[in-house]
């Protein structure tokens, strides 16, 4: 008893010990975390001040390198005024020679500014700048330096050099106005760095004194909190070694009352002497002894002879430090023994403990247990599945000769090994995830197709049905697998997909073929017509040149280049349409007044095709954010297929709307319409309507156009009738203030 009590205090003073070990590390982890926190604060804050003084030393170079150019254009158009009227005077060499470097520093300022890595790091204002169709650097800049190369070409005739000067001095304010522009761009976006740099200076400070301010209050403060805790646990320490006393007498009492309920088993403690010191348990008394026939009594007195002599030797080995585990069968009993020897605080032997337990009954149930066991075990190893038997830790304990069949492995090979080993790491993996949930009875079931590795390396697909028995008894888990191999109706199922896969290959290189020979007999027929125009009108300038009025020659002149023009057109629908890109890969989004685009597009139209008046356009002003050339161009395939397919003289009506913050056009005219099983067609490429005959067009204007709209990230829909004409409906966000260019 002296050596439990003294096991038992050395215990909780692990217990305190640990408790005390773990206030001290999480002291140290609170402190560690303090110092990272305001560390990583620190150098996130760092960083951003040096990136943002990076992004300004950028943008001090730009403004320094648009000043140097603003001043070298200043000093050429000087410069070429000054050599047309010093022919002949000593300085005209000396501003040769400096027009010359300043011509040259432009040319490479301009090499510079057309690279797209330069692009790419420049502000959207100023690229805008570069950019302007009408008055940007990119349209002036090279004209300006054809101009000065001009003025410097001593080859030219005078008058050819001085008209270049007169151009230069025209064009030389515009430049410098734009670069002015870009400049005062540039000196806005370094204001606007220095001011980032001032505000994150200041959230630096700030946050400094916040991170540590909320470490005074949540790391800082639990420090003090722990540390007092280690304190009273100290305390506390002392109390509670001045309860153990009191406790041992009360765990003495309770010993008694536990042994003497302990069923089939008895009991013993004995000294160095081997005295039986305390003795109880139902399983005493049904040896005919009581505790007081052998409390205080030798072994050597209480046993016989020749029980005492067999036991003896369990007696000495456990005062000698070891403990001791043994069966044995007396008379029509069978019982295990257990002599453990007991120490007190100092590690010294102080005796020893005897527990005796009758397991005659445990021993016939193992027996029956067995005897099933095996006829179970006749019916696995004659059965074609597989099937295995795994423990708690999902190692396999049995499993058939079926193994060995279908996988390669002996049966002595798995016993022992973790089953999931065997698995896929796909299957590994969502079994782990998988959680099962018992019964009421304690027990899950589940299926899955695995796929379990062959002694050889590769895997075989099975299919797997588990039976699993949750906290029955001693056994906390247990699972039953039975396995099939499903190789054959794999292989059946893949040949079935292979089929459905090469019909729908075969299905789709049909349509594709289809679609190949309509491409080429309509490309054929669009392009014979205006081959023979051309063709007609070649040989009339041929034949009559010198008889046809100027007019007349213009006349044929014009027609070429219409149906030319014409051909070009289909060419590139063709080439989107063949590389799949109906719309450019990039688009420029900028605000485009829709009204004007209507009115544009109408107008083209009409004149291309000698229709004045045909389009009665109803347009409200509404402006959109949007790509202008592919809404052109989706407009212009849209009308001409209203043009088209409607009779002449008949009007086409267009009109714009804003309805619910939507930009509205509808197209309706009074043609031939779309038949109503070939509407859902009218968007695919090269598809033309079978009541449309022999009228010109490729069937890539509707397809064309549903790409611009979506690439816009608008909608595009067709109402029809067939002899009733047609309704087209374009619906594109409308642009509001708050939407970028």
């Amino acid at each position: 008893m002296e050596d439990m009590n003294s096991r038992s205090t050395m215990l909780e003073d692990a217990q305190r010990s640990q408790r005390q070990r773990i206030s001290t590390q999480r002291i140290k982890v609170s402190y560690l975390t303090a110092l990272a926190v305001t560390a990583g604060l620190a150098l996130f804050i760092f960083f951003g001040l040096l990136r943002l003084n990076n992004e300004q030393d950028i943008t001090i170079h730009e403004i320094n390198a648009y000043s140097t150019q603003r001043v070298d254009f200043q000093r050429v158009v000087l410069l070429s005024t000054l050599l047309l009227s010093q022919f002949d005077s000593d300085s005209y060499q000396s501003n040769y020679n400096e027009m010359t470097e300043r011509i040259a520093d432009l040319t490479a300022f301009n090499r510079e500014r057309q690279q797209n890595t330069y692009r790419a790091t420049m502000p959207a204002e100023a690229l805008e700048i570069l950019l302007d169709p009408v008055s940007g650097l990119d349209l002036l800049l090279p004209r300006f330096l054809e101009l000065a190369n001009t003025v410097m070409d001593e080859t030219q005739s005078v008058a050819a050099r001085t008209t270049a000067a007169q151009e230069l001095v025209t064009v030389g304010p515009t430049i410098r106005e734009q670069l002015s522009s870009i400049i005062q761009v540039l000196e806005r976006i370094n204001q606007e760095q220095v001011n980032g740099i001032q505000r994150l200076t200041i959230v630096f400070l700030v946050g400094i004194m916040l991170a540590l301010l909320l470490e005074g209050v949540f790391i800082f403060r639990p420090m003090e909190k722990a540390i007092r805790t280690q304190q009273d646990l100290l305390f506390a320490e002392i109390e509670q070694r001045a309860q153990a006393e009191h406790f041992y007498r009360e765990a003495k009492e309770r010993y008694r009352t536990l042994v003497s309920h302990l069923p089939d088993m008895a009991v013993m403690v004995f000294d160095r002497d081997k005295r039986i010191t305390l003795a109880g348990g139902p399983y005493l008394e049904r040896t005919g002894f009581t505790r007081e026939m052998v409390e205080g009594r030798l072994a050597s007195d209480i046993l016989p002879p020749d029980r005492y002599a067999a036991l003896e030797p369990y007696y000495v080995r456990a005062l000698a430090g070891e403990a001791v585990d043994f069966e044995r069968s007396y008379k029509d009993t069978t019982y295990r023994a257990q002599y453990v020897p007991l120490f007190d605080s100092g590690g010294q032997v102080t005796g020893g403990l005897v527990v005796t337990e009758d397991i005659t009954r445990m021993k016939q149930a193992d027996a029956a247990v067995r005897a099933s066991e095996e006829r179970l075990r006749m019916v696995t190893d004659r059965a074609q599945d597989l099937i295995c038997l795994l423990d708690d830790e999902l190692k396999i304990v049995y499993a058939n000769p079926a193994f060995e069949a279908i996988l390669g492995y002996k049966t002595d090979e798995l016993v022992g090994q973790p089953f999931f080993e065997y698995l896929r790491p796909e299957d590994r993996t969502r079994l782990t995830e998988r959680r099962l949930a018992p019964g009421e009875d304690g027990t899950a079931t589940d299926q899955d197709i695995l796929h379990v590795r062959h002694r050889d390396g590769h895997y075989v697909s099975l299919e797997m049905r588990a039976s699993l028995q949750f906290g029955r008894g001693d056994v906390k888990f247990s699972g039953t697998l039975v396995m099939r191999d499903i190789r054959e109706r794999e292989h059946m199922q893949q040949l079935a997909l292979e089929r459905e896969r090469l019909q729908t290959a075969l299905a789709k290189e049909t349509e594709l073929s289809g679609l190949k020979t309509r491409m080429m007999v309509r490309i054929a027929h669009e392009f014979r017509t205006p081959l023979a125009v051309i063709q007609l009108a070649t040989e009339n300038l041929h034949r009559n040149l010198d008889k046809m009025s100027p007019a007349q020659r213009d006349a044929k002149a014009a027609t070429i280049a219409s149906e030319i023009h014409s051909i070009t057109m289909m060419l590139d629908d063709i080439g989107l349409a063949v590389n799949g890109l109906f719309v450019p890969a990039s688009i420029l989004v900028e605000q485009v007044d829709l009204a004007e685009v209507c009115s544009y597009a109408a107008a083209h139209i009409e004149s291309e095709h000698y229709s004045p008046g045909r389009f009665k356009l109803d347009l409200k002003p509404v402006c959109v954010k949007a790509d202008r050339g592919t809404l052109l161009r989706a407009l212009d395939g849209i009308f001409m297929n209203a043009l088209r397919f409607s009779s002449d003289g008949s009007p086409i009506y267009v009109t714009l709307n804003a309805v619910d913050g939507s930009a509205e056009i509808t197209v309706h005219d009074n043609g031939i319409g779309i038949l109503l099983d070939e509407l859902p067609r009218i968007f695919e490429p090269f598809f033309r309507g079978s009541n449309i005959h022999e009228m010109r067009g490729l069937g890539l204007g509707l397809p064309i156009a549903k790409a611009a709209i979506e690439a816009n990230g608008g909608t595009i829909t067709v109402d029809s009738k067939a002899g009733a004409g047609t309704t087209v409906t374009i619906s594109l966000p409308q642009a509001t203030a708050e939407m970028p260019n």
